[in-house]
Parts: C-alpha cells; sequence; structure tokens
C-alpha cells in the first residue's frame, strides 16, 4: 500500500482529499486541487464559511494523553473515526471580529453618498428622508443583504401592498378583540384632488392597561353627507370590524350631521374639545378684529414680497433678535391666530423698522401693540390646553372638566385686574363663551365618570360639591350594574371570612321559605354593596401626581377594584378631541400628492392604514 501524501495545510482539516479534487466537508462542494496549489480551498472557505476559523487549536500538553505505544496513534489516523479531532481539526468557534461590520472604505462612502444625493434631488425628495428612521431601517437591511433586488413599481402596487395590507388588517383585527370598549373617533376631508374621504380611528385599552389606537380606514365616499348616510357607513365599519357591542362612545366635530347620524345610530356621542375651543377663541377675538386684521394684512405683506422678506431677516440679525418668520391665521387651524400674534410679538421691532422703509400705511400703532401684547397672554392657557387635551396615547377625556374649570378661574382673575378696555370687553366675551360651551359638562356622565375615575383629579375637577355628588350617585349606579352584567370575585370582609354556623337539624322545613327568599334578595344587594365598597376605598386614595399616567395606577390596582376597572376599560379609553383624524388627513396629503394624483381611492386607503398601523 503506498504512503500517502501528509497534509500539511490546516485546509486539510475542512475538507476530504480525493483524485485531483477536494470535497468540502461542510457543503460538500468539489474543488480542484490538479495544479497542487489551495488558494481555491482557501477563497472558498473565505466567502462560503466565513464564521469558520482555520486555526489550529492545539489542547495543552498536561491535557493530552499520551498513548501507550506508537501503532494507537497510527491507528487513530488511519481510521474513519474522527478520534484525531483532539489533537488536530481545530474548534470552529466564531471569531468575535467575523461578526462585526468593517466600514466601507472612503471612495466606497463617497460614491454611495453620491448616489443618496442623486436619490433625493432627481426624485424630488424630502432632505429630511435621510433621517427617516424607516429609510435608515431599509439601508441597514439592505448593506446585510447584498443580492437583493428591488421589485418593480407593478410589484408593490398588485402585490406587495395588498398583500402586506391583508396582514396588518388580520393583525389588528385581532388585536382589537381583545377590548373591553372602544371609542371611534371620525372626520371628513376633501383631498386636493376634490375627492371626499372619512377617516374612523378606535381607541381602547388592552390587557396591559395601555392606551391603543388603531386606523379602521380612511374611505373615499361620495355619498351626500346626511345623517342617516353618515349612520349606515359607520355601522359598516363597525361590523366589518366585528365591534358591535363594543362602541362606548364616538368622538367627532360639532358639526350637526355627524352628530345627528351618532344620535340615529344610537351610540353615545362626545364632540371634539378641541374644535369647541377654537369656536370659543374665534367667536371672542371678533371684539378685537381691527388689531388682528392689521396683522394679518402685515404678516400677507412679507409673505407676498420676497423682497420685504429679506429686509425682515437683516433687520433680525442686526437687532440680534431670533430668525424667524411670520405666521399666516388660518380659520380652520386651531390656535393659529395664536401663533400669528406671539409670532410677530416676538420680533416687533425688526418689523416696525422694516415695514417703516417699506410700507408705512400698514404700520402697527403703539396702542395696538400694546393690546396684542395683552391678548397674547390671555390666549396662552387656550393654547396650552388644546395640545394638552390633543395627545393622543394619553388619557384625555378626564382632563376636560378640570381644563374648562381652571380656563374659567383664570378668565375671572384677569376680568378683575384689568384695566384696559378693549381688553375688557374680549375677556367678558371670552367669559361668556367659556360658559355657555361648557356649562352643561359637569351633568354628562361620560365627562363626570372619567373624572372620577382618575385619580389625579376625582372631585378636584368639579366647580361645585352638588355636581360632584350628582356625579358620585351616577357611577354608583354604573357600578352596581356593571357587576351584575359581569360576575367578578367581591371584595371579603372579616366577617365574611368568618365559618358559617352549623345549622340545627330539623325534621321540618319551616327555614326553606326564608331560604328561597334570601337567594333571590341577597345576592343582587350584595353586588352593590361591593361596588360601593370599592368606590368609597377608592375615594379616600391618595390623589395621583398630575404628572404620573392613571392607567399605570389602573393596572397595579385592578384586582383590588375589579368592578371599578371594568367601569374604567369603558371610560378612559375615550378621546376628548377628533385630533387622530386630523393626523390621518395630515397624512393622506402627504400622499396625495402633485405626483400621486393618478391613484386609485382605494389604493391611497391601503397606503394610509399601513402608514398609521404597521
Amino acid at each position: 500500500m503506498s504512503q500517502r501524501r501528509p497534509k500539511r495545510s490546516n485546509l486539510w482539516f475542512h475538507f476530504k482529499e480525493g483524485v485531483n479534487e477536494a470535497v468540502c466537508e461542510y457543503c460538500s462542494t468539489k474543488l480542484s486541487t490538479k495544479s497542487g496549489s489551495l488558494g481555491n480551498l482557501k477563497r472558498h472557505m473565505a466567502t462560503k464559511h466565513p464564521t469558520i476559523s482555520l486555526a489550529v487549536q492545539r489542547q495543552p500538553a498536561a491535557d493530552v494523553e499520551t498513548p501507550q505505544n506508537s501503532t494507537a496513534l497510527l491507528s487513530n489516523t488511519d481510521s474513519d473515526a474522527p478520534a484525531t479531532l483532539t489533537l488536530r481539526q481545530p474548534v470552529n468557534v466564531p471569531l468575535i471580529t467575523n461578526f462585526i461590520r468593517r466600514p466601507p472604505s472612503s471612495r466606497k462612502t463617497d460614491l454611495i453618498d453620491k448616489q443618496v444625493v442623486a436619490m433625493v434631488t432627481k426624485g424630488h425628495h424630502s432632505l429630511r428622508m435621510v433621517e427617516e428612521p424607516e429609510f435608515r431601517k431599509l439601508i441597514d437591511m439592505v448593506s446585510t443583504c447584498p443580492g437583493y433586488q428591488l421589485p418593480t413599481r407593478k410589484t408593490f402596487s398588485q402585490s406587495l401592498i395588498p398583500k402586506t395590507y391583508k396582514e396588518v388588517f388580520e393583525a389588528c383585527l385581532q388585536n382589537i378583540k381583545e377590548a373591553h370598549a372602544i371609542c371611534l373617533c371620525t372626520d371628513g376631508w376633501t383631498s386636493s384632488a376634490n375627492q371626499s374621504y372619512i377617516a374612523v380611528t378606535a381607541h381602547y385599552i388592552d390587557n396591559n392597561t395601555k392606551l391603543k389606537s388603531i386606523l379602521l380606514g380612511c374611505i373615499n365616499y361620495n355619498e351626500r353627507h346626511t345623517s342617516a348616510n353618515l349612520t349606515a357607513f359607520i355601522r359598516q365599519i363597525i361590523q366589518d370590524w366585528q365591534i358591535t357591542n363594543k362602541i362606548c362612545c364616538i368622538v367627532s366635530d360639532n358639526a350637526a350631521n355627524i352628530l345627528s347620524a351618532v344620535r340615529l345610530g344610537e351610540w353615545r356621542s362626545v364632540g371634539c374639545f378641541a374644535h369647541l375651543l377654537n369656536l370659543v377663541v374665534q367667536d371672542s377675538l371678533k371684539t378685537v378684529a381691527g388689531v388682528v386684521n392689521k396683522v394679518k394684512a402685515v404678516v400677507d405683506f412679507f409673505k407676498r414680497s420676497a423682497q420685504a422678506q429679506a429686509k425682515l431677516e437683516t433687520a433680525q440679525k442686526q437687532m440680534n433678535l431670533p430668525l424667524l418668520k411670520l405666521k399666516q391665521e388660518c380659520p380652520t387651524r386651531w390656535n393659529s391666530c395664536f401663533d400669528m400674534l406671539e409670532r410677530i410679538l416676538k420680533i416687533k421691532d425688526a418689523v416696525i423698522s422694516t415695514i417703516a422703509l417699506t410700507r408705512s400705511d400698514l404700520n402697527i400703532q403703539t396702542v395696538e401693540w400694546d393690546l396684542i401684547s395683552k391678548i397674547v397672554p390671555i390666549l396662552r392657557p387656550f393654547y396650552e390646553v388644546t395640545l394638552e387635551i390633543s395627545a393622543e396615547q394619553n388619557v384625555s377625556l378626564s382632563k376636560v372638566l378640570i381644563c374648562t374649570k381652571l380656563l374659567s378661574k383664570q378668565i375671572v382673575q384677569q376680568i378683575n385686574t384689568n384695566q384696559h378696555p378693549d381688553i375688557a370687553v374680549f375677556l367678558n366675551r371670552l367669559n361668556h363663551n367659556v360658559n355657555a360651551r361648557f356649562r352643561d359638562f359637569e351633568s354628562n356622565t361620560l365627562y363626570a365618570d372619567t373624572a372620577i375615575l382618575d385619580p389625579r383629579f376625582k372631585q378636584k375637577a368639579f366647580r361645585t360639591p352638588e355636581a360632584y355628588r350628582r356625579a358620585i350617585e351616577n357611577l354608583r349606579r354604573r357600578v352596581a350594574e356593571v357587576r351584575i352584567q359581569v360576575p367578578i370575585t367581591p371584595i371579603v370582609d372579616v366577617q365574611e371570612q368568618l365559618p358559617p354556623e352549623e345549622p340545627v337539624q330539623s325534621s321540618s322545613s319551616i327555614w326553606e321559605e326564608f331560604d328561597v327568599e334570601m337567594s333571590r334578595t341577597t345576592r343582587p344587594e350584595c353586588s352593590v354593596a361591593a361596588g360601593i365598597k370599592e368606590l368609597d376605598k377608592y375615594l379616600l386614595e391618595e390623589p395621583l401626581n398630575r404628572k404620573e399616567d392613571p392607567l399605570k395606577w389602573w393596572h397595579s390596582r385592578k384586582h383590588i377594584y375589579p368592578h371599578l376597572y371594568t367601569v374604567v376599560l369603558s371610560r378612559l379609553c375615550i378621546q376628548a378631541t377628533s385630533v387622530s383624524c386630523e393626523r390621518v388627513f395630515s397624512s393622506a396629503g402627504q400622499v396625495i400628492s402633485d405626483r400621486r394624483r393618478l391613484l386609485k381611492p382605494s389604493k391611497i386607503t391601503q397606503m394610509l392604514f399601513l402608514n398609521h398601523n404597521m
């Protein structure tokens, strides 16, 4: 038998030697060795198995047992069994350097950067695209998958988007099934392509007592917006999502047709609080319309004249003022008048000097500047409340009573301290509008229940003890009803833990009628008593800090107050505003851009759904 050529290279520990070829131990690939060079073997390991170390891992001498004779090692060498692995085959432990992504060379980086610039500029994309998380995630994924091929537009439109829409819809459908109660928000919008859309969002508290929201749909709607048609539209959405018996409230703007549609569908209604605040402010500003219109004219002048805008910026730099642009009021946008007045006040000196040089007929008088400086702090609380109440991920309806109470209190204080006659008229109108719009909120059980069940507010949210007392009585009845409908193990008193008294055996059944009567009357009364005990105990708890999350508080106590917790699920999910739909329409405006006017409404619906729910 001829002696075999010794395997001097470590590479042979990873290949089986054949006639002029080598077979990879890991993937069975056959490689030629006719030339006697092992370069192709090394390249194969580097490209196909980069995590496998080629170094020989030898054990320390103390750990190696010396064979009793030389034939032991020789027999292991010639055998097919892997007995020699302890001495010759390396342990394939991946090196940490194999998992560290090496940065590209400077030349490669420059080429990629130029391609990104070309994509942004030639495709008319926003510069902020390079900062968008989804774009960065895409680049990160593609960098680890160099063989990836982009799908075509047709594949995106006809396959990928519908497929992803179906998957996300099914996932959202499963998530919403766990909801005990759901609040819907709805609003309408007309696109730049003159297409009418209606958006519906759902808000609920999940099993972890966290507030969740889902866009149920932003759907092209071409029917007349009558109450009956809107009722049918909302009912169809509810049926499609299988949530017919879970709707606790529908939030909308205060238009007569949608409010009537909600009543027609026998759902409970809440008007958008931010919309009401805007109506209060807009009506009150009519008393100072002269100065407001003058500011609007100044802003309009700078918006129309590029030269005037350049001079205004120069004046700001010379006066060391912040480089800010003026804002124009938009009646349909909340707080826009406040934004306009606050902004022009910040760069007042630059505006005065620029107007004097360019359009002296638009000059704002000193007394008018004084009036503006007094209007802005009066409107600031309304601005802050609108922002506070519009947070979609926070409990919001419970803040309405306390916010209206604080707003009314601040207005009264300013009325008592004000000396300016024009401001006095403005404040009186503002006070009248606040009382007229929000006067009946405390008698609405939805507002009252949420205020009491928010551990931050409770009694402090109410203006009078009488209103608080009525709200407590209504909530007690509600808790009792929930206890009857949803059986929950009651809180046990010490007396209830005592063992029952052993009955005296009697041949007659004189107690039978009594026992039957007690079984009919005691349980409902105990149910009501258990609910009242929970409510009374809850009201004695220390109030939660205003900045804390009430849902976390309730999650930690849901087993202490099981009756109240059931009511919480159907109250603290209610939104105070329909801002969630406004955000949908903001996204819709970006989807239906000039470059996407030919998109079908059904495709727009799918894209908006994915935008909000992925």
